[in-house]
């Protein structure tokens, strides 16, 4: 063995090594740092293969499957293949994830394949998890707009209540919005905007989020494309002649015209 060279075995014949030198001069780490960030490195190792072996398996990763929106474009893949998802609204997709804990593991279709179960099946036991969570959503209602955040979070963001339409409505109609349509967007993982559809408020709602995404230093970014939610709970594009499908204007709405002026 080469010097400062250090042979990590992971079990099952996976070895790897680990140059200690480099280590040294990328961290600048005394013999005892060192030794604590190989214990990490090995105990991280250890709990990926435990989560591993739990998902080979539907009965044992069942209960700890959730859903979580992720913007279109973060959709990428797995070292199993492309995460698994499906179309929310807008440009939000619907993920699912495994509750490692501290960190998510995104399934893929290869843990379709192993479990024999198709997608339709998996959601309903993600959305089945979260009612059963104690993830506890609330709607803060002011005049014109309200906010949906989360008052107890169980390792899933508010977002996640986009996986129960319902759940949206019932929260809305409580609190002065019931048998109208409203336009949510969510900026952040952890809120989402809701205020009574309408081509200017479809505007002003994709302003406040891309606002709020390059000013505040917030973690978790998600969407600035407000989608519809109807008077029954179904989610969809807002669609209306005076904006382009797809597209946040920002822009004031002439009450005369009806006709959009773009700002910028």
């Amino acid at each position: 063995i080469k010097e400062d060279i250090m042979l990590v075995d992971f079990g099952k014949g996976d070895v790897a090594e680990l140059n200690l030198s480099s280590l040294r001069n990328a961290s600048k780490t005394s013999n005892k740092e060192e030794a604590h960030i190989i214990k990490t490195i090995v105990e991280t190792r250890t709990e990926i293969e435990k989560v591993a072996a739990k998902l080979e398996k539907w009965d044992t990763a069942k209960d700890s499957i959730y859903p979580l929106p992720k913007h279109k474009d973060s959709i990428g893949k797995t070292k199993d293949g492309e995460m698994l998802h499906r179309t929310i609204a807008g440009d939000l997709e619907l993920t699912f994830v495994y509750d490692c804990g501290d960190r998510y593991a995104f399934l893929s279709e290869k843990n379709l394949e192993e479990w024999k179960k198709d997608l339709f099946e998996v959601e309903q036991q993600a959305v089945q998890n979260l009612k059963h969570s104690k993830t506890e959503w609330e709607f803060h209602a002011k005049k014109s707009r309200g906010m949906i955040t989360v008052k107890e979070e169980h390792n899933v963001p508010c977002t996640s209540i986009l996986a129960i339409p319902s759940k949206v409505r019932e929260l809305l109609d409580a609190k002065g919005y019931k048998n109208k349509k409203v336009l949510l967007v969510a900026p952040f993982q952890d809120i989402i905007i809701a205020c009574e559809a309408s081509p200017q408020n479809y505007m002003n709602a994709a302003a406040t989020a891309i606002i709020a995404q390059k000013t505040l230093k917030y973690s978790r970014p998600i969407s600035n494309t407000p989608i519809l939610i109807d008077e029954n709970g179904a989610l969809s594009d807002y669609k209306d002649s005076n904006i382009p499908s797809g597209i946040a204007v920002i822009g004031q709405v002439d009450k005369k015209t009806g006709k959009t002026t773009p700002i910028g």
